[in-house]
């Protein structure tokens, strides 16, 4: 359960233009425009992937990526409250990658009095030892967002708080090396894959991070469908191991049944922290924050769920829930409240 492969050869390999790939294909260096297919303005921070170059990216301000890619490849290019779009990057016209905006619909839930409060899919920190995002050599994640699935037992509740368990490390663990404190962790054979791996990291590049919370409504077959809010989430952690964000300003509804929270990654600059291997040879791997943890569970029903690069949502086989806990609020006053759902 760890997260992309080999990010960081990206800015090497734009320098060198057209490489041949063993397949006889080209890769060359892309540049693409994500924008609005109505207004024509670009969509700034639309996500980028590519599943066989195993990369995904970010429209920045001027809503550009760049991509090192076949022109036989297939990306798939996402952002709330747009439809999704796959598309081959030889079938690309002019350079530009045009979303159609979802419409908002209204519907009206009459609240009622009450102040009961549930907490779902509460987890132990305690429990929490391997984490979700984190690269490795050896199981590259190619995921996009990973999601708990949560059961709601009452109709008319509002989330109003989110729990996510992440990796941190305790200054105490910092050595010196090279005028610069990084953190050496050493895992105990079999806590990962390679066995005894000892690992450094920069301080500063874990602590803080940025990525965007997603609720969906689950659909008939059990799998995230639409969002549940159509405003975008985005988190700024805590320096702490169990992150806490506070929702309640967005009044965000809950069916009864079936729910998602799903964490999804933003691939920058400022989320992203070299990690480097010391098993076999020298090993410098790009991860995005946060490392969100994972608890492991009993019985057979599996609630975790992954987005990869072709947009696909596929259930883990990993026998873990993710440690993100949800708190919801009975929703209270006797007025009426109006509350918005993407229309398909």
């Amino acid at each position: 359960m760890k997260m992309l492969k080999y990010l960081i050869l990206l800015s090497a390999y734009a320098l060198f233009g057209q490489i041949p790939t063993l397949q006889g294909q080209e890769i060359n260096r892309v540049t693409i425009l994500i924008t609005d297919s109505a207004t024509k303005k670009p969509i700034i921070g639309a996500l980028v992937s590519c599943k066989v170059r195993q990369t995904y990216t970010m429209a920045d301000k001027m809503g550009k990526v760049d991509l090192i890619a076949a022109r036989t490849d297939s990306i798939y290019v996402e952002m709330q409250n747009y439809y999704s779009k796959k598309t081959r990057i030889k079938d690309v016209e002019n350079g530009r990658v045009q979303l159609i905006q979802k419409k908002a619909t209204a519907s009206g839930s009459k609240q009622i009095k009450g102040n009961k409060k549930l907490t779902l899919n509460e987890f132990n920190i305690a429990h929490v030892k391997h984490y979700v995002g984190f690269p490795d050599p050896f199981n590259p994640l190619p995921y996009q967002q990973v999601a708990q699935r949560l059961y709601n037992p009452a109709e008319r509740y509002m989330l109003e708080k989110i729990s996510v368990a992440q990796l941190l490390f305790d200054v105490k663990l910092a050595v010196s090396e090279n005028n610069r404190i990084v953190f050496t962790y050493n895992y105990r054979d079999g806590d990962s894959p390679g066995g005894d791996n000892s690992r450094l990291y920069k301080y500063e590049d874990l602590q803080n991070t940025t990525f965007r919370v997603r609720v969906y409504r689950a659909d008939a077959t059990g799998f995230p469908a639409e969002d549940l809010c159509n405003e975008e989430i985005n988190i700024t952690s805590e320096n702490s191991d169990k992150i806490v964000a506070n929702l309640s300003k967005y009044k965000i509804i809950i069916p009864k049944g079936d729910f998602f929270v799903a964490i999804q990654w933003l691939p920058n600059i400022d989320n992203a922290s070299q990690i480097s291997y010391n098993t076999f040879s020298s090993t410098k791997l790009t991860g995005f924050k946060p490392y969100v943890g994972v608890e492991p569970i009993k019985g057979k029903e599996v609630t975790f769920f992954a987005k990869d690069y072709s947009g696909n949502w596929k259930i883990s086989s990993d026998k873990v829930k993710l440690a993100i806990a949800g708190s919801s609020g009975k929703v209270g006053g006797d007025v009426l409240s109006i509350y918005f759902r993407q229309s398909e």
